[in-house]
């Protein structure tokens, strides 16, 4: 009854963690990344539900996970509502982003093309999205929650399109196209973010988050790793990723 897609937990564990960490310790910040994670837990249950795990786990674990669907959703609703509530001033502005993108990955999944490029790329963008509520409620601007969001679901994004690119070198005959797209990304986002940086509009922390990922996904082109390094690639993503927290607190709650 729990999300098989691992890579998920980070992708929706480091913007939680970030947005509560800029945040001034308010109950309603808790309440908001608590509906957040309860709401992402109700996606393993649908996916039974809907016959995406095979038809023998459908048969034999429908009926519970038809409750857990029901009840982890009503837990979120719940909690993410109070916590909303509680949060005033600009939390229901900030919690439309991440219902819209939420609406938008469920219809992917009716059409089960959650895991197209575009399918998982839209997920990174849902998760991410919880940020900006969570740190809101949370008591930092909003403008520091967007970043926050707007610097994981880049991170999230190239991640996906670096493995990806692994991937698709080892099936399509070194066919790299993937992984320099990753790369291209990657280092154009990078330069996006100094230039944002230095016109004032975004923190260091945001330009500096960046790097690592870049300098990965810009590796992983070059270098071309076969598959069977796949553990080392998570590993690094997931050192960059830890690192990559730390620079975006530093640097948010100070900006």
């Amino acid at each position: 009854m729990f999300p098989k897609e691992h890579g998920t937990y980070g992708q929706l564990g480091c913007p939680v963690v970030t947005a509560l960490a800029i945040g001034h310790g308010r109950p309603a910040g808790f309440l908001v990344a608590a509906g957040a994670i309860a709401a992402f837990l109700a996606y393993e249950p649908l996916q039974i539900v809907l016959g995406r795990r095979g038809a023998r786990a459908k048969r034999e674990f429908a009926d519970v996970a038809r409750r857990h669907v029901w009840a982890r959703a009503l837990l979120a609703l719940c909690l993410g509502g109070s916590g909303i509530t509680l949060g005033r001033g600009d939390a229901l502005r900030a919690a439309i982003v991440p219902v819209v993108l939420a609406a938008a990955f469920v219809s992917m999944v009716s059409a089960r093309r959650e895991k197209s490029a575009v399918g998982e790329t839209l997920a990174a963008l849902v998760l991410s999205s919880a940020a900006v509520p969570i740190s809101v409620c949370a008591g930092a601007e909003l403008r520091s929650g967007a970043w926050v969001a707007a610097s994981w679901a880049a991170a999230s994004i190239i991640g996906t399109l670096s493995v990806r690119g692994v991937i698709q070198r080892s099936r399509d005959g070194g066919n790299a196209r993937t992984a320099w797209i990753a790369a291209i990304v990657a280092v154009t986002v990078s330069v996006a973010a100094v230039a944002l940086w230095q016109r004032g509009v975004a923190s260091w922390a945001v330009a500096a988050s960046m790097m690592g990922p870049a300098a990965v996904a810009l590796g992983l082109a070059i270098v071309a790793p076969s598959p069977k390094h796949l553990r080392t690639v998570g590993w690094t993503l997931l050192l960059v990723t830890i690192v990559g927290v730390g620079v975006l607190v530093a640097g948010l709650r100070s900006w």
